[in-house]
């Protein structure tokens, strides 16, 4: 067996380009929220933790089938010797366990948490029958 290169020369170069190569995948700059969903008979409920953020940063929409969370916050700190601005930037796209009416949302804000109470479709349910071949 005629071996073209020294395998370990190849591991080792291996191992190089682990640690000094920068990985081919593509980075957010958005921080995805702590997020909570839960339903009833009646509502579905979207809790999202958003620290950092004031009410009016925050850019809410909700479809019949999904909830999309966007906020953004620019704060600048200046002293005599220093400035620096710091930013805070969420994002999530939910998808929700059952249709709701887009048009009905209750959203409060407080402490950070955005809460939302969204009232389900009501669609008539129709009940299949099974025939036996």
């Amino acid at each position: 067996m005629i071996w073209d290169e020294d395998p370990f020369e190849r591991f080792f170069d291996d191992i190089d380009r682990m640690f000094y190569e920068r990985p081919k995948r593509k980075r957010h700059n958005y921080r995805e929220p702590v997020t909570d969903v839960w339903e009833n008979d009646d509502y579905v409920f979207v809790t999202a933790e958003l620290p950092g953020i004031k009410k009016d940063e925050i850019d809410l929409n909700v479809e019949e089938n999904f909830v999309e969370i966007k906020a953004k916050s620019k704060n600048k700190k200046e002293d005599s010797r220093f400035y620096s601005e710091e930013f805070r930037t969420f994002y999530t796209k939910i998808d929700l366990p059952s249709s709701v009416d887009a048009n009905k949302v209750e959203a409060t804000f407080s402490n950070g948490i955005l809460e939302l109470k969204i009232p389900k479709l009501k669609g008539k349910k129709k009940k299949i029958e099974i025939k036996e071949k």
